[in-house]
């Protein structure tokens, strides 16, 4: 008798652990506001997630928490594996397949700040709580986490990932800080488009839920890494330069964003070398400071915002002030963040020259 009571224990003990493994990450209702300043109810017993945007679905998965995403949009767009394959709820975060988020039966979606707000409002009639995110910059990907870390039940995974970003930020900008502004190189920004760049400041845009205040996170980097956008402010966010503005101010560098098919493709050092190549090529800049120095510099994308806004800020400091950080690589810290949080490894090319 007491043999089979041992027995029924153990597999009593083993199912409990099994339940308890599967048991809802939250286990009590709160209420956040999101970047949009919207109150949202969370249900507790939440264990399932559509997240429409990579960056806060990098985020969550980052907690430990990927399995709990039941959908994204471009599922086979995403760089990490766990989020390859999902359901696809769509092609556009702005315009996701309402139907298809719907059969997933989610306990919460995370939107974009631009997904249109009928979608928003027909999820939350259906009892599906919202909350919208861009976690484009620093500030809001801090906030992402703290909320997300409370959602998941993940407060101590969420306070190792902000430290990382903290500390990752600290070790660059206090050094940069306490240089002399004739220090910091002067540098032109661009995007994946020439001459196209990104403005000092903050610029208003809309969205559906009213004005929302942005500054571009490479400019955040670049100015915590020690350098001087020398586009300054301007009326647009994101202006596009003449030939004969950029001849005409000489900046010191360049960086340049690696036009890259699919945003979180591993991309090869031959191909990183050719697009740095063609940009040192152009007739027009043969002249300038920074072409003739060879200070011309090639970012992947996937650096340039979003969680790993922080190595791209580890590339520009290594690049613009080699001698200050002669003791930083920025492919270890990379590798370091990739291994602590996704559990994958370093692979490919995401700056030229590598430092």
């Amino acid at each position: 008798m007491r043999i089979h009571y041992s027995i029924h224990l153990k597999l009593l003990l083993a199912l409990l652990v099994v339940i308890t493994s599967l048991s809802p990450v939250q286990s009590a209702a709160l209420t956040i506001e999101d970047e949009m300043g919207r109150k949202v109810h969370i249900k507790p017993a939440l264990q399932r997630i559509v997240v429409l945007t990579s960056y806060p679905a990098e985020i969550i998965c980052a907690l430990g928490c990927g399995e709990n995403i039941v959908g994204v949009c471009k599922p086979k767009r995403h760089f990490l594996p766990e989020i390859q394959g999902k359901p696809s709820v769509g092609n556009s975060a702005v315009t996701p397949n309402l139907e298809k988020i719907v059969e997933l039966a989610p306990d919460l979606v995370v939107a974009y700040q631009w997904t249109h707000k009928d979608i928003v409002r027909q999820l939350e009639v259906l009892d599906i709580p919202v909350i919208c995110s861009g976690t484009w910059t620093l500030k809001q990907i801090d906030r992402f986490i703290k909320q997300m870390g409370r959602i998941l039940g993940k407060p101590q995974r969420a306070e190792e990932l902000r430290c990382f970003f903290t500390d990752t930020t600290r070790l660059i900008h206090g050094r940069t800080q306490r240089l002399a502004v004739s220090q910091k190189p002067r540098v032109f920004l661009e995007g994946t488009t020439p001459y196209q760049t990104s403005a000092v400041g903050q610029n208003a845009m809309q969205t559906p839920w009213g004005t929302f205040m942005f500054e571009s996170p490479m400019q955040q980097q670049l100015e915590i890494a020690g350098g001087i956008n020398c586009v300054g402010s301007q009326p647009a966010k994101a202006p596009t330069m003449s030939p004969e503005w950029v001849i005409e101010n000489n900046p010191d560098a360049f960086i340049k964003i690696a036009v890259v098919e699919i945003d979180g493709a591993v991309v090869s050092a031959e191909f990183m070398h050719q697009q740095r190549n063609a940009f040192l090529a152009r007739p027009e800049l043969s002249r300038l400071k920074a072409t003739q120095r060879k200070s011309v510099f090639v970012i992947h994308p996937r650096l340039c915002a979003g969680p790993m806004q922080v190595i791209g800020g580890c590339y520009y400091a290594k690049w613009l002030h080699p001698e200050l950080f002669s003791d930083l690589s920025p492919m270890r810290v990379h590798q370091k963040m990739l291994s602590q949080f996704w559990g994958i490894d370093y692979a490919g090319t995401w700056g030229s020259p590598i430092p």
